[in-house]
């Protein structure tokens, strides 16, 4: 087994613990959210929808990572039909990571008409441009597909070089728009104080989104920006191993909303530390007790 083979069973690998931590994360956020009432908002079904793309992210990542492995000799057009899920996902989940900060925009911009706007027609708005964006990049890629060789069949070989190129593009457009809301929304929360205190629920999302943004954009910023740049400085098998590895950053960001939402959010917190520990039914004991000696 060469060098570049065992990394990409290391690679391998690591898809799987990530997938493990990821998945059991992701589930609970969705989870938490759909059975407790007092987490139930605009916000968390946003989030939510993101923790759902993430976690198909995730398993169709163990896919590429299996074909790799195995090395199997195909062309683009053999290739295409496998990995275009996961080309779906992963843009749709950019562009939810995006409607996410736009939600706090609008949360802070126009508070009243948030609050009053349709929780399902809100929620069908904000989720529609992932869903149509996608299957348009994925359409597009099916339309400028060949019979080229590829060495392994993965996420961003099967693009034509026109159209990988146009998805970095997208992908980096996408990912500093995302920071440029982080930053308004930083500014106008730091100019204007009291939109802070006057919203508790701002408060919370706030509180947990702004760590999310900023490994986002940081694992993003690195993992798009390290194929060009290990392009400059390396070549060869080294080359090939150090952009294989470049999967950890995109990984870091499909699991850590659970992470850092148990760190940020008291309410999820006590949600997720109540689906384990067992109450004590003392209260319910003393008030049958007190029935009875009143009886």
């Amino acid at each position: 087994m060469d060098a570049l083979q065992l990394n990409r069973l290391i690679v391998g690998i690591e898809v799987i613990i990530f997938n493990v931590f990821g998945q059991f994360g992701n589930f609970f956020i969705i989870y938490l959210t759909c059975s407790r009432p007092q987490l139930q908002s605009k916000s968390a079904f946003l989030q939510c929808s993101l923790c759902f793309l993430q976690s198909c992210c995730l398993f169709l990542m163990m896919v590429n990572s299996y074909l790799q492995v195995m090395a199997f000799n195909t062309t683009r057009r053999q290739c295409f039909p496998v990995i275009a899920p996961y080309l779906f996902f992963i843009l749709a989940q950019f562009l939810m990571m995006f409607m996410i900060s736009l939600d706090v925009l609008l949360m802070i911009l126009a508070p009243f008409r948030y609050r009053t706007v349709s929780p399902n027609l809100y929620g069908f708005l904000m989720v529609l441009p992932s869903i149509v964006i996608g299957t348009i990049f994925v359409h597009l890629a099916y339309n400028y597909l060949d019979d080229e060789p590829l060495a392994f069949c993965n996420g961003m070989n099967v693009l034509n070089p026109s159209i990988r190129m146009q998805a970095t593009y997208f992908y980096m457009l996408i990912t500093t728009m995302i920071l440029a809301c982080y930053i308004i929304i930083l500014l106008i929360l730091r100019s204007h104080p009291s939109y802070g205190l006057e919203n508790s629920e701002l408060q919370r999302v706030v509180r947990r989104l702004k760590v999310i943004i900023f490994v986002y954009v940081c694992t993003w910023y690195v993992a798009v920006f390290g194929i060009p740049v290990l392009a400059l400085l390396f070549t060869g098998q080294v080359l090939a191993i150090l952009q294989g590895n470049l999967i950890s950053f995109m990984l870091i960001n499909y699991s850590q909303s659970f992470y850092v939402i148990m760190w940020r959010s008291t309410d999820y917190r006590q949600a997720f530390l109540e689906c384990f520990v067992m109450r004590k039914p003392t209260a319910v004991v003393s008030t049958l007790v007190r029935v009875t000696n009143t009886s």
